[in-house]
Parts: C-alpha cells; sequence; structure tokens
C-alpha cells in the first residue's frame, strides 16, 4: 500500500462514518508500536509530529523515517506535519515527503488566519499534500474542561467561510477539547460539532483526544469528526509501564516504549472504528 494523502485517508472515513486517529510519534519505537497495531488491526494511520516537538525530535531524521515505513507498510498512511506556525518548516516538512501539513492560525485574528492558511494551502498543493487548518482555541488542558468559555469555540458561519476562502482540505475545531491531559471532566458541545459539520463540507479534525470518553468519541464521530489526534495518552501509557520495569535495561525500556504506544493504538483504533477499514 503506498504512501497517501490524508484527504485520501479522511474522504474514506467520511464515506463509511469513522475516524482515524493521529498520533504524535516522536521515535523509532513509538513509530513501530502504532505501525504494528495498525497494521494488525487493518487500519489506515496518520504519523504526525508537531512543531513544538522538533527540539527533541527533528524533522530531517525523523519524517524520512516515518515516510520510508510508509512506503513499506501495507495499510494506507499518511505522514502528517501538525501545528505548523512557520512557513519556512512547513515547505521543509514538504520537502522531507510529508503527505500532508497544518497550518495553525488560531492565535491570529480572522482574517490574518485566513491569508496564511490559504498561502500555506497554495505550497501543500504545488506539493500533491492536504493542508490542515485550525478555527477556534484549542488551548491547553486548562483551556478544557466544564468552564469552557464559549466564546473561544469554532463559530459555524465563520468556519464556512474560512474554509471557501483558504481552500483547506480538513479543519481542527475547538468544540470544549484542549490538549494535554484534562483538569476536569471535557465538556463537548455537541451541537457546535453539529452547526459545524452541516457548515463545512471538509472533514473534520478533533485535537486534544486523550482523555475523552469512548462515548463521547463516538458521539463525535457520529457528527463529523474523521481524525482524531493522540499524544498525551501515549506517553501517559508508556510511562507506566517504564515505571514499573525500574530496573530495567536499554533494550526493555525501548520494548516498553514500542508496547506502550501499540496498546493505545490499539485501544483507540477500536473506539474510533477504524479497524478493518485498509
Amino acid at each position: 500500500m503506498p504512501l497517501v494523502t490524508m484527504s485520501k485517508i479522511l474522504h474514506d472515513a467520511d464515506a463509511q462514518n469513522y475516524a482515524v486517529g493521529a498520533y504524535n510519534l516522536l521515535n523509532m519505537e513509538a513509530l513501530k508500536g502504532a505501525l504494528r497495531a495498525c497494521e494488525e488491526l487493518r487500519s489506515p494511520l496518520i504519523m504526525q509530529l508537531a512543531e513544538v516537538q522538533l527540539t527533541d525530535s527533528p524533522l530531517k531524521h525523523m519524517i524520512p523515517m516515518m515516510v520510508q515505513a510508509a512506503k513499506e507498510a501495507d495499510i494506507p498512511v499518511a505522514v502528517h506535519f501538525d501545528h505548523g506556525t512557520n512557513l519556512e518548516v512547513i515547505v521543509k516538512a514538504l520537502q522531507y515527503g510529508c503527505t500532508s501539513v497544518m497550518f495553525d492560525g488560531a492565535a491570529l485574528p480572522f482574517h490574518e488566519n485566513i491569508v496564511k492558511t490559504k498561502e500555506a494551502v497554495t505550497i501543500a498543493h504545488a506539493f500533491g499534500a492536504t493542508c490542515e487548518a485550525e478555527l477556534g482555541v484549542v488551548g491547553g488542558a486548562e483551556a478544557g474542561g466544564e468552564h469552557t468559555a464559549l466564546e473561544l469555540l469554532t463559530n459555524a458561519s465563520e468556519a464556512a467561510e474560512f474554509v471557501e476562502r483558504t481552500g483547506c482540505d480538513a479543519l481542527a475545531i475547538a468544540i470544549g477539547n484542549a490538549h494535554g491531559p484534562y483538569v476536569g471532566k471535557p465538556n463537548l458541545q455537541f451541537q457546535r460539532l453539529k452547526e459545524i459539520d452541516e457548515a463545512v463540507h471538509v472533514p473534520l479534525v478533533l485535537h486534544g483526544g486523550s482523555g475523552i470518553s469512548d462515548a463521547d468519541f463516538k458521539k463525535c464521530i457520529e457528527l463529523g469528526i474523521r481524525k482524531i489526534n493522540v499524544a498525551t495518552a501515549l506517553q501517559q501509557n508508556v510511562e507506566r509501564r517504564i515505571n514499573n520495569q525500574r530496573d530495567a535495561n536499554f533494550v526493555e525500556i525501548m520494548k516498553q516504549l514500542e508496547e506502550g504506544v501499540y496498546e493505545e493504538v490499539c485501544i483507540h483504533t477500536h473506539v474510533f472504528g477504524s479497524g478493518g477499514k485498509a
């Protein structure tokens, strides 16, 4: 199965009403764990690396490794550069072989976000790649929970205008979700999600997937979410496994890392409904 664009994976998911996990993979062991899980479960896979992670996981090392693994996989795999804010770095990610990039202009004023996102879309499309964008405020864990400010959520009418004017291929939205471990119980605004899904014609993305309940995940998928980002849950499971193996040697620790990612990807794949779709 060749390396594919994220649009190919998400359009298939949209046609059959499931979501695909997008996993932040920071080293070879994490990559191996995620790929093994998805190949066993016959699920499409989105491997991703975020701009904020480049200090520990350099672009020039990680992306070529992901691309090669994807080319050798027997399931559809997209390689995605997540939360890019610097267009020069986004170009580098595309040059290294990413089939998808995200321009994150959510912190910018609405019209400036449109201008910068449109530029990123043009660049990505020139490489034959997908471009994801973000509208609304998906903050850290402190932004989620029961007291999410409604004014920070994505507005459906603005989303429709944004997608139309930028030509983005997927849209990350804010409906009460947050990055990192949630401080309180996530309070997702499903009516807002429904309104956004009805207003736009591109696949919707849920960031901050770690800590959301299975029932809420499934409701999000029913209402149009097609890509779900998962990072913290992987890290937490790896940490649990390593903490239980304090006398382990280096090779054993690396194995625990791979197994920790493998377990979490299996769990999320079952919840997202992508198993058997590759």
